[in-house]
């Protein structure tokens, strides 16, 4: 395009005259376009996040009911489980993107009259009006607006009802991406340094399109201006200008065209996306493995726990194969194949299945579940760890045994004695007075048996409190060395108590401390044969009062030092049996300990004696100089 240049004066004035004009129209058109391009802008914005939010309502609709009947199943395995297990259950589930709040309820046990019958077998413990306040309660960190609340009942397969589930579904509010609103500032501050820029060229009235479009083409090349509009010219007219705007246009439009493709497609899978993810996640960290299997046996999925406990075998490739290749034992992959027949049939009940690890061995049970939907061909089952439930069982099995034997001997005896005492004819004093004795002996060893299982229910149901005082544990050391040392004497054991001249107080209980002391003590007497000696010494240190008892006795094998604090477990050994007792005393010493803030450990080896260690925490350095030491002398051996 060429310039001429007038030489009159008059000419300059008014071709600079039309400039000026000419440059304000471009500015208010450049305004009204800048206008419109924000509110479109904006528009597109709130359009986007509303599709959004409808897509994520209805994936998050379409997939509760599947996810509800998951979660159920899961609590229903949990449902027993002791309050603080279930509200970690609940804060685990609320760990779902689409779970907003969950709450967890426990049937409670039903309520029989002292003189009526108890309800039928298979009755509910509550009505849905007369149910519970939640065991376990909990919400998700980020809040979310609810779209429906489902609500299911936990029942055992007779029916039984044994809880309720109720979950909360919903969505986040969707915000517009910062993207779009930075770059709806970025073109309102471009748009104002383009309108101040095309203010100053009208008013220089210099305006050059060639080297505005050189400019522009430059800035673009070296990446320091990003948006296409700058590149078009649109203050000037003629052929060039015409053909340039339309190529900046048509560039324009292809790029949007693009960034719409992208943005709905980006749209469309984030849900989907962001589901199996979730999804995937929750699965792998659930202590219940999962499995899932195709209508051709082939193993589609496992998470890490079901890898875990059925040692399946892993390979290079990550496709799906058959069940037999992935499970080193063929009897267990056709117990988990045969779950097809009985999966609809059987509602989740499976089979249990030894699995041998070495020297140990795991009890799994594999529980079907039953299809739903278009997975009808598909097999989902459940694999849970009972070996611990299996161990219980059986612990629980030898403790009712064991201790009906114990509770039908004394009333045995003390139903003899009593019938003999009844007797018309007896008049022996002496006799009497035996059999006397006989019932008192029998009637304190049924009262110590209950008061041992009555102290073990307390400690494991919370209920059980601490009457907190200054205990002089030297005190009671000696109270029940005095009170074993008769049985000491009928083993001709060498019964001894080794305590320092200052002794500490502690905070404690001094019942409970006092039952402690006379289960080591006595067990320690109990288990060591004639001849031999138990000792029991007291040390202090700056932070602990530790006290040892040390005996010669039959000792402990390193592999039982941990079960022997589990309640009702007793060592495998004809010398433990010989004995009586009902496994509950070390289980009794661990919780009493740790109430107190300590801890105790047994230092054995088999037919070597055994020396058990208790460690109890001293006062803070707050009241340390407060705490009373007792002086009781020179050390002295007893």
């Amino acid at each position: 395009m060429r310039w001429r240049r007038s030489e009159n004066r008059d000419g300059e004035a008014a071709a600079g005259t039309v400039c000026l004009r000419r440059g304000e129209l471009l500015a208010s058109f450049g305004i009204l376009i800048v206008t419109i391009i924000v509110a479109a802008l904006a528009i597109t914005v709130l359009v986007q996040g509303h599709l959004l939010q409808r897509q994520m309502r209805s994936r998050v609709s379409e997939a509760a009911p599947a996810m509800m009947k998951l979660l159920a199943q899961t609590v229903r395995q949990n449902i027993s489980a002791p309050v603080a297990e279930l509200q970690r259950l609940a804060d685990d589930l609320t760990l779902i993107s689409s779970v907003q709040h969950c709450r967890i309820y426990q049937a409670q046990p039903p309520v029989t009259d002292a003189l009526g019958p108890s309800p039928p077998s298979g009755a509910s413990a509550t009505t849905p009006n007369q149910r519970p306040p939640a065991v376990a309660t909990a919400s998700a960190a980020d809040p979310k607006q609810v779209l429906l609340e489902l609500h299911t009942d936990i029942r055992d397969e007779n029916g039984v009802e044994l809880g309720a589930l109720e979950i909360g579904f919903g969505v986040a509010s969707v915000t517009p991406p910062a993207g779009m609103l930075w770059s709806a500032a970025g073109l309102v501050a471009v748009a104002a340094l383009i309108l101040f820029a095309l203010s100053y060229r009208a008013a220089q009235g210099r305006i050059r399109p060639i080297a505005f479009i050189r400019d522009n083409l430059l800035a673009y090349h070296n990446g320091s201006e990003t948006a296409l509009e700058l590149l078009a010219v649109q203050d000037q007219s003629g052929q060039v200008t015409r053909a340039w705007n339309g190529l900046v246009n048509l560039v324009r439009d292809m790029q949007r065209e693009v960034d719409v493709f992208r943005c709905q497609h980006a749209i469309a899978d984030s849900p989907r996306v962001a589901h199996s993810h979730s999804a995937h996640t929750l699965l792998d960290h659930m202590p219940i493995g999962v499995l899932r299997i195709d209508a051709e046996n082939r193993l589609v999925y496992a998470n890490r726990s079901a890898t875990r406990l059925l040692a399946l075998r892993t390979g290079d490739d990550d496709g799906a194969r058959i069940l037999a290749e992935r499970v080193p034992d063929a009897r267990l992959a056709e117990s988990i194949v045969g779950l097809r027949s009985v999966a609809e049939q059987a509602g989740g009940v499976g089979t249990d299945y030894r699995i041998a690890h070495g020297p140990h061995h795991t009890i799994v049970r594999l529980s079907p579940v039953a299809p739903a939907g278009d997975a009808e061909d598909e097999l989902v089952v459940l694999v849970q760890d009972i070996s611990q439930l299996k161990e219980a069982q059986r612990s629980r099995d030898e403790f009712l045994a064991h201790i009906t034997h114990e509770l039908r001997t004394p009333l045995t005896n003390i139903r003899a004695y009593t019938e003999t005492l009844t007797d018309d004819f007896f008049d022996d004093e002496q006799t009497r007075r035996e059999c006397y004795n006989v019932i008192m002996g029998e009637t304190r060893r049924l009262s110590q048996l209950i008061e041992d299982v009555l102290s073990v229910s307390q400690i494991e149901a919370g209920v059980a409190r601490l009457n907190q005082t200054q205990v002089r544990v030297d005190q009671s050391l000696r109270q029940v060395v005095q009170d074993i040392q008769a049985a000491a004497d009928s083993k001709s054991l060498e019964l001894s108590l080794k305590i320092p001249s200052k002794v500490p107080t502690i905070p404690g209980d001094a019942h409970r401390l006092h039952q402690v002391w006379t289960n080591l003590i006595g067990n320690a007497v109990k288990y060591t044969p004639k001849g031999g000696s138990v000792g029991v010494e007291v040390q202090a240190d700056e932070r602990v009062l530790r006290v040892r008892v040390s005996d010669t006795g039959i000792g402990i094998a390193p592999e039982c030092h941990e079960q022997i604090f589990e309640k009702f477990y007793r060592v495998d050994d004809p010398a433990v049996e010989a004995e009586v007792g009902s496994g509950l005393g070390l289980a009794i010493v661990r919780d009493i300990v740790r109430m107190h803030g300590g801890f105790v450990r047994v230092e054995s080896e088999a037919t070597m004696g055994a020396t058990f260690i208790v460690e109890l925490p001293l006062q803070s350095e707050a009241s340390a100089s407060e705490t009373p030491e007792v002086a009781d002398g020179p050390d002295r051996d007893r």
